[in-house]
């Protein structure tokens, strides 16, 4: 064999042995089922074995890991509320962490049926018509007038009601509405505040990280640069080709992670008050969500 093919090929055992596999340049995923404001479990499928976390700022509201086959159902440990936005992220060793974002849909009740009332309002109606019919035979017209003046009655009630019902949900849409339009900005400042919070708390590679990797990538090089084209088969020169860009991506990927880690340590030293702007700004954004809820429960119930 020949003596490049000897260096790759030990060089990448050595890599895979110490932890460092092509899958280090793939980026988890994941695709859960709907949220509701009732859900009391948060599902789906994501990349086998990976950590799942569902949180919103700092709570965290379900965690844990998918399955071999990729499935996960974690119990809520918190209420989710309509409208609000909560950070769905999906990690595994040698992956890229992938986040997402999920806003939670409204679980309305569904209205109950009225059917076997009115069936029962309705056969009540007939006997009280039958009955006034067999007493009134001698004034059928006073029959009539009666039941035409309790119909107009009751239908002009019916639209009073359904009219006063109508201003109600307006007006509380409306507020709703408003309150989301003042939380909307909030909720977005908010959100690059705590990714920036998040990187800042990264810890940077180390001098020796780099040294070790910044080695072995000048090995696997010069191994693939002595392969014999003549003499090589093609899996030879796909495996040096592998070798050389596994260890490029976990340099490059290291270099990015760092850029992130100061970036977001140089705004956070940059600004003195960023923390206490972050918390005022999170309890700000509750008090809206809280009160935006309150007439959602509102409206529900005129629902």
């Amino acid at each position: 064999m020949n003596k490049s093919v000897v260096t790759i090929a030990t060089a990448t055992s050595f890599l895979l042995i110490g932890g460092i596999a092509q899958a280090s340049v793939k980026e988890t995923s994941v695709k859960p089922a709907k949220l509701t404001s009732k859900s009391t479990y948060v599902k789906g499928t994501a990349t086998k074995s990976a950590t799942i976390k569902l949180s919103r700022y700092q709570t965290t509201y379900a965690s844990g890991k998918a399955s071999k086959q990729g499935k996960f159902s974690f119990k809520l440990k918190h209420k989710l509320h309509a409208g609000w936005k909560y950070r769905l992220t999906i990690s595994k060793k040698g992956y890229k962490t992938f986040k997402t974002y999920v806003k939670i849909a409204s679980a309305k009740s569904s209205s109950p049926q009225n059917t076997p009332t009115t069936s029962s309002t309705n056969s009540s109606s007939v006997t009280t018509a039958t009955t006034t019919s067999t007493t009134n035979t001698t004034s059928p017209s006073t029959t009539n007038t009666t039941s035409s003046a309790a119909q107009s009655s009751s239908s002009s009630g019916s639209t009073i009601s359904s009219s006063t019902d109508q201003s109600k949900v307006d007006a509380l849409q409306s507020q709703i509405n408003d309150l989301e339009e003042k939380v909307t900005p909030i909720d977005d400042k908010l959100d690059s505040m705590q990714t920036t919070r998040e990187n800042a708390l990264q810890d940077l590679y180390t001098p020796d990280y780099y040294a070790y990797h910044t080695q072995q990538l000048a090995k696997v090089e010069a191994a693939k640069a002595n392969l014999d084209p003549t003499t090589a088969s093609p899996m030879d020169i796909l495996r040096a080709t592998e070798a050389v860009n596994t260890e490029k991506n976990w340099i490059e990927s290291a270099q990015k992670q760092d850029a992130e880690t100061k970036e977001a340590q140089q705004t956070i030293n940059n600004t003195p008050d960023f923390e206490k702007t972050y918390q005022d700004l999170y309890k700000q954004g509750s008090s809206y969500w809280d009160q935006i809820h309150t007439l959602q429960d509102q409206l529900d119930a005129l629902g």
